[in-house]
């Protein structure tokens, strides 16, 4: 399963903005890209399958779950996260805005 600690992983991701999720790097914000997924054995393999497949590199990653949904969330920094979010989308990944993101974690 994917570590709890959605109170600090949403402390950590600080800021939406147009939909987006950023967070501070302590020099600035930086984008970022939540997906959610099954809270199972396998959910980040299949995400790393389709970035590295279309070329993304991942920058750092950490997770969370969603206790009451029995969801997980992958938060990514990419090096290209607009191609990310493209290809992640094209394989039916379910990429989280920010506002919804936020309003689960408050629910």
């Amino acid at each position: 399963g994917i570590a709890h600690g959605g109170d600090a992983a949403a402390a950590a991701v600080d800021q939406t903005v147009g939909g987006g999720l950023y967070e501070s790097d302590g020099y600035g914000a930086v984008e970022v890209v939540a997906i959610e997924v099954d809270d199972r054995p396998g959910g980040l393999v299949q995400i790393l399958d389709v970035v590295e497949k279309g070329g993304v590199n991942v920058e750092y990653m950490y997770a969370f779950t969603l206790k009451k949904e029995n969801k997980g969330v992958l938060v990514f920094r990419f090096d290209n996260p607009d191609k990310a979010v493209a290809e992640l989308k094209a394989k039916n990944v379910n990429v989280v805005g920010g506002v919804e993101l936020f309003e689960r974690l408050e629910s």
